[in-house]
């Protein structure tokens, strides 16, 4: 409900590549955890950035997107930048789920479309509608859902 009136027809195949990436993260955090207790952190964490890269190459080639060359720019500055704040939080994420559920933190990582949204209001004052409040509110009660029945038992 967040993106409902946002999405074209056109970007159809966007969705289901969505879809398939989120499909392919699930897995991920299945396998991540069913391997961290027998391989070390920076071994899980390896396996899945070498897997990352090759996917990316090959949707990169696949898809004739252009590749920028490093260089000493602002610009990749913010690449890098990213690049340790994605692995950051790829060792929070492998590391929690080494200790956690993953149904419970895989709810909890649905959370990303609300903080998306709300990062968007405050830093570029997007507009927030109605129906991204509706299914921002769903999203936390089904984030929120499995925590509360478990407390009541």
């Amino acid at each position: 409900m967040i993106f409902l009136l946002t999405l074209e027809r056109t970007s159809l195949f966007y969705l289901l590549l969505s879809a398939l990436a989120g499909l392919g993260y699930a897995g991920w955090q299945i396998l991540s955890k069913k391997v961290s207790g027998r391989y070390s952190l920076l071994q899980v964490m390896t396996i899945d950035n070498l897997i990352f890269t090759v996917i990316s190459l090959l949707l990169t080639l696949g898809f004739k997107e252009s590749i920028i060359w490093p260089s000493l720019s602002f610009l990749w500055l913010i690449v890098v930048l990213f690049a340790w704040l994605t692995l950051g939080a790829s060792f929070l994420n492998i590391f929690g789920f080494r200790h956690f559920e993953v149904q419970k933190g895989s709810l909890l990582m649905v959370l990303e479309p609300v903080f998306g949204v709300i990062f968007g209001w405050l830093v570029f004052a997007e507009v927030l509608s109605y129906s991204s409040l509706i299914g921002g509110a769903l999203i936390i009660f089904g984030a929120a859902l499995p925590n509360l029945i478990q407390s009541e038992t």
